[in-house]
C-alpha cells in the first residue's frame, strides 16, 4: 500500500504516525508497539512519583486527607499547583497512550 501522507509503498501498511514522523507497517511494527507501551509505562511512573510528592507535600501541610484539603494547599502554593496542572496533563497523555497500545494489540 501506499502511504498518503510521506508517499511510500509500505508491505502491510497499518498507519502513518505523526508521533514517530513514519509510516507502521510489517517490518517496524513491532518496534512501534514497545515504543507506544514503554512510553505508557514510564508516564504510568511519572503519574505515581507526581501524586505521590502532591500527597506528600499536601500532608505536611494540612491534617485532613479530604480534597478539598489538597485543593486548597494546592491553590495556596504555585509550585505544588503547577505539579497539579503537570499531573492533569500527563494523566491525559497516559489516557490516550494507554488507548492507543490496546488499540494495537
Amino acid at each position: 500500500k501506499h502511504c498518503a501522507f510521506c508517499n511510500n509503498c509500505v508491505l502491510r501498511f497499518d498507519h502513518h504516525c505523526s508521533w514517530i514522523g513514519n509510516c507502521v507497517g510489517l517490518r517496524n511494527y513491532r518496534y512501534f508497539f514497545l515504543f507506544i507501551s514503554s512510553t505508557a509505562i514510564l508516564l504510568g511512573i511519572v503519574l505515581w512519583v507526581t501524586a505521590e510528592t502532591i500527597r506528600r507535600d499536601t500532608q505536611h501541610r494540612r491534617a485532613d486527607d479530604g480534597l478539598l484539603a489538597i485543593l486548597i494547599v494546592l491553590v495556596e502554593d504555585p509550585i505544588l499547583l503547577a505539579r497539579g496542572l503537570y499531573f492533569l496533563l500527563a494523566l491525559g497523555v497516559f489516557v490516550a497512550l494507554a488507548l492507543l497500545t490496546w488499540y494495537h494489540i
